[in-house]
């Protein structure tokens, strides 16, 4: 029988905050995305002295994916299947990771 491990959202504000600096670093090799990074840094550094309301973090967050920076692009990549781990594969997963425990986050 399977143990079911349940999260808390300490948990995944504890795991947001280490998946965006990832993020960023890898995103730092990508063309045109310093102000995405910059943004990302700020949402991440105001995630850290926040101790009530984490939602206009998580709002701006959100809009770095959907709005100007469109950092969900990096949530659509498709591999090629060919068993190799590529950076694209790379900014796929950590993409995801943010944007996933973000919307965990989200309203709670």
């Amino acid at each position: 029988m399977t143990e079911t491990i349940k999260k808390t959202s300490g948990n995944h504000l504890s795991e947001l905050l280490q998946a965006i600096p990832e993020f960023c670093s890898l995103l730092e090799g990508e063309k045109g995305e310093k102000e995405a990074i910059a943004e990302l840094k700020s949402i991440c550094i105001d995630l850290q002295a926040t101790d009530a309301d984490i939602q206009p973090q998580l709002n701006r967050l959100f809009e770095a994916f959907d709005g100007d920076h469109e950092l969900v692009a990096y949530t659509l990549y498709k591999s090629k299947g060919d068993g190799e781990w590529t950076r694209a594969d790379h900014l796929l997963n950590l993409s995801s990771r943010v944007l996933n425990l973000a919307n965990r986050l989200k309203d709670k």
